[in-house]
């Protein structure tokens, strides 16, 4: 091919031997059996699924949200600060502090 060609040209002594093809099953087999497969799972889905009413979103909101009195006693995954301390920049050391050696 292309690549022997270019190798040759080279100089390379160049021998590529081209990769024995994959066996497969028979299509006709693969084809038949995934197919079916799929047919019987649609069909047992259509006739087992009994539509459930909606929750309203308020209702969904209240099942996931909850009001901790005491927040945990974790840090934080971002800034590895406890949870429970409070954050904010307020406490940021100034830049001007900062000497350009401690950089």
């Amino acid at each position: 091919g292309m690549t022997s060609v270019l190798m040759s040209a080279i100089g390379l002594p160049v021998c590529l031997s081209r990769a024995p093809q994959p066996t497969s099953p028979p299509a006709s087999r693969l084809a038949s059996k995934s197919h079916g497969s799929v047919k019987r799972l649609r069909k047992m889905s259509v006739k087992g699924a009994t539509p459930k009413p909606e929750p309203e979103p308020e209702q969904v909101i209240k099942n996931y949200t909850e009001e901790l009195k005491v927040p945990p006693d974790e840090d934080c995954i971002i800034c590895m600060e406890k949870l429970s301390a409070a954050s904010g920049y307020s406490d940021v050391t100034d830049s001007k502090a900062i000497g350009s050696l401690a950089v």
